[in-house]
């Protein structure tokens, strides 16, 4: 296996709507790191194009990511505009202009019975799809339902209506002599 530090590496711009410069970053698997910011990052819906550049190594890219950074100052990018210590400053904060629609949206549906009585609703990836937003945002939509006892939810992130907990799941059938539950 090759030394990651001397591995291609690519340089990857995001740009919002308004042609405004979002993020850059740097990354050996362009594909995984953009599913990453799709899950963690809050903005991702914004991105409306994307500039790639590849270079021999990670060093090399890390020394123009950190020169972009310096002279083009992307919105959402803290890592070299604050230096060693940018694990300690807060988060970018960036609050969804859509969060109230989709608040009110999803509170429709729900009031609507599109999802069935006493069934989870979908998984907070396909909501965030559903309304052309981030997971975070969903999330942060869903808590607020919580928190005014419009929805319930457990500690391992499904939510359904207040007083229509869903029926456990029934076990699966034997499977065959390796199944514990055969033996």
């Amino acid at each position: 296996m090759t030394d990651l530090a001397q591995r291609r590496t690519a340089l990857y711009r995001l740009y919002g709507p308004d042609g405004g410069l979002l993020y850059v970053g740097i990354t050996h698997d362009l594909e995984q790191r953009w599913e990453d910011h799709r899950y963690w990052k809050e903005w991702w819906h914004l991105v409306h194009r994307s500039a790639i550049e590849w270079f021999p190594s990670r060093a090399s890219a890390l020394s123009v990511e950190r020169a972009v950074v310096a002279t083009e100052s992307p919105r959402f990018d803290k890592t070299h505009r604050l230096g060693r210590g940018w694990r300690d400053h807060p988060p970018v904060t960036f609050t969804d202009p859509a969060e109230p629609h989709v608040k009110r949206a999803l509170r429709a549906a729900i009031e609507g019975e599109r999802f069935p009585h006493g069934r989870a609703l979908p998984c907070r990836r396909d909501l965030a799809t559903e309304f052309t937003t981030s997971i975070p945002t969903v999330t942060r939509v869903l808590d607020e339902l919580v928190k005014e006892g419009f929805l319930e939810s457990t500690t391992r992130r499904s939510y359904w209506r207040r007083g229509e907990r869903p029926a456990p799941r029934k076990p699966k059938p034997c499977q065959g002599y390796f199944d514990a539950d055969c033996r």
